[in-house]
Order: C-alpha cells, then structure tokens, then sequence
C-alpha cells in the first residue's frame, strides 16, 4: 500500500517537474522541496503525516502552483494540490478597484481506508484598495465555495466573506492587522489577526496569530517562520503553524510543520549590484532597471501614479526613467512586455507585497 501511495505521488511530481520545465524561462518560477508535518487546508483534518513534497509555484499579480507528498509511513496519505489566481485592478480616484479570483483542487489517497477523496475551492472577492505613505489598506467582499468527496460522499460550502487588511512599514519591517467576518449557513464567523515581517540581509522572518471569535472554532491559529538565502537563487526555509477548524473547510485543528530549501528558476537574476536604488537626481529621483533583467523596454508603476504604468527609455546598459517625487515613502514595480510585474533580484526594499506578489519600498527623505 505504501508503494502505491508512493508511485501515486510521484506521477503528480513528475507533473510538476513537466510544468517546470515548459516555465523556466520567467523569473517568477520557483521549486520548493520540504519534508516534515506538511498539510494542505483544503485537505481533511485525519489527512496528515510526516513525509516529503515538491511544489512549484510562480508568484505575482497572476499566480500559481503544482504541488505533491508522499509519506514516510505505510499510514499516510498521498496527496496533490494545484491552484491559480490573479488579481485585476484599474485606478479610480486615487484608490485601487478590482478583484481577486483563485480556484484550488486537491486530491489524495488514504492507505488505510482503502479509499481516495478530492475536491475544488473557488473564491472571487471584489476589493477596493488604498494608499497614503507606508500605510496600505485594503477591502475585499466576495463568495467563496469548497467541494470536497472521500469514498462517494460529497459535501458542499458556499459562503460570503469580507476582509480588511492593513499594513504599513518600511522595506526591512513591516505590520499587518486584519479583520474577517464570515456569514455562513451555520452562522457568523468574526476574525481578527495580525503579522509582522522583517528581512535583514540575506534572511527573513515573519509570524502572524489570529483568533476567530465563534464557539464554533475551536483555538486560535498561528505560525512562525524564516528564510535564508545560502547562495545565489537558493533558500533554506522552515515554518511551524497552528490550523483550526475554519469556516470553509471545517477541519479539525491540526499543527504542520516544514523544513525544506527553495531554488528559484528561470533565467539568472541580475547581479545584485547592477540593481542600483533609485536615486535623487535634478529632475527628482531616477528609475534604473539593468539590460540583465528584461531585453525589452519595461514600464514603471506605484503609488505615485496610481500604478499607471510609465515607459522608461533605454540609457547605456539599463532602462531609466526619472519622476518628480516629493518626499515620502512610496511603494513600486516594474511591468514587462508580457504584463507581469516584477522588481529585479537585489534592488533595496524589493519584497513581497503580501497579496501573491512583489514589490519595492522607496522612502525620499
């Protein structure tokens, strides 16, 4: 039995490494291989062992991933997991309106039921987004509904679900306060929750805790994590988080835990050096992006300019476009010729958005 879960899951690996193969040309591909208490949260709560996985997953405005686990024992289950995203935004008054949308699917074989069980999870959240300084905050309201079946039985959840999300900091710091409040058939679901985030050189550390207020859930979430770049696009990452029986997905509460190491692929990242900072120059402050990281002309956008997207010209050995930004603490990105936003590997303040991509934080004295 042990074998047949094992081959199970390397046929979904193998998926996984096919994906990879026909994306390593963009930069945003990246493939993880961990070992631990490693869960999914679509997955059924008596779903969990330790053992080994691979994903691949690209991040960005447009995200997703392929993943797979295997067990060390004959007990587990083997297991796949694929999803998608993407958020879409257009300016308006100075705000941000758009909407995020994901579908997930899952499936996994238990060795000792002798059964095999899957499922999809849809969701799509209009939201409306702002920005004043190092403060961003954003409001999403939408559906979101998970099906899930093991062995011929079949149940179904559609709830309505609203979130705010607050963050502020600077490139090397920063916070995030939340606030859910989920209507369900069963009842309402309030949530409240926060994180923080720092990078310090090479490595990076987060923890983040929340509650949801109902007699319904059972304890509190939480987790706690690192990253460490040991050598050029390759991390060391571990992460230890507490799951409860949430409103979606009613699991039992569950404790995970992963070590692993990450290698991003694609084409090489540019030399960190050649990725200079913006800087203050007569007309403002000067954009440089190196030739290294994009053969085609890309465009500037953030929060100077409602993220319209502003061509830069090419000057020398690098993309440059100067703005007349006053001071202040502004958040940015680049945007290709193929539409993804990205901020080259090295550039002070480059890091994740907190919404599935990445961006760089400026502050102009």
């Amino acid at each position: 039995m042990k074998r047949r879960s094992l081959v199970r899951a390397a046929g979904l690996a193998s998926a996984a490494l096919a994906l990879a193969a026909a994306g390593v040309r963009a930069q945003g591909w990246t493939a993880d291989v961990s070992v631990g208490r490693i869960s999914q949260p679509s997955l059924p709560g008596g779903v969990g062992s330790t053992g080994a996985a691979l994903a691949l997953r690209y991040e960005g405005p447009r995200w997703g991933y392929l993943s797979a686990g295997a067990p060390f024992d004959s007990a587990g289950p083997a297991w796949g997991a694929a999803g998608a995203g993407a958020r879409w935004t257009t300016p308006w008054r100075g705000l941000e309106l758009g909407v995020d949308a994901d579908a997930h699917g899952f499936g996994y074989h238990d060795a000792v039921a002798r059964a095999g069980g899957g499922g999809v999870t849809v969701a799509a959240m209009p939201l409306l987004a702002g920005a004043r300084g190092p403060v961003r905050v954003e409001l999403r309201s939408g559906v979101q509904h998970h099906t899930s079946s093991f062995d011929g039985e079949t149940v179904s959840r559609t709830l309505h679900a609203s979130d705010l999300r607050a963050s502020a900091g600077t490139g090397a710091f920063r916070a995030t306060a939340e606030a859910r409040y989920v209507r369900a058939p069963d009842g309402d679901y309030p949530f409240l929750g926060g994180g923080v985030e720092a990078v310090r050189g090479p490595g990076s550390a987060w923890a983040y805790t929340g509650t949801w207020l109902s007699d319904a859930v059972d304890e509190p979430v939480w987790g706690v994590g690192g990253r460490l770049r040991v050598r050029g696009r390759l991390d060391l990452f571990a992460s230890v988080q507490q799951e409860t029986n949430d409103p979606l997905f009613r699991n039992a509460p569950r404790r995970s835990w992963s070590l692993g190491v990450s290698r991003r692929l694609g084409r090489p990242a540019p030399d960190p050096a050649a990725a200079a900072a913006p800087e203050r120059t007569a007309g403002g402050v000067t954009f440089r992006v190196p030739l290294a990281a994009t053969r085609e002309a890309p465009a500037l956008g953030g929060d100077f300019n409602e993220w319209k997207p502003v061509p830069m010209v090419r000057q020398g050995d690098a993309w440059v476009l100067t703005l007349p930004l006053g001071r202040g603490v502004y958040r940015y990105a680049y945007r290709g010729a193929d539409g993804e936003w990205f901020v080259p590997e090295g550039t002070p303040g480059r890091q994740d958005d907190g919404f599935g991509g990445v961006a760089a934080v400026l502050i102009v004295p």
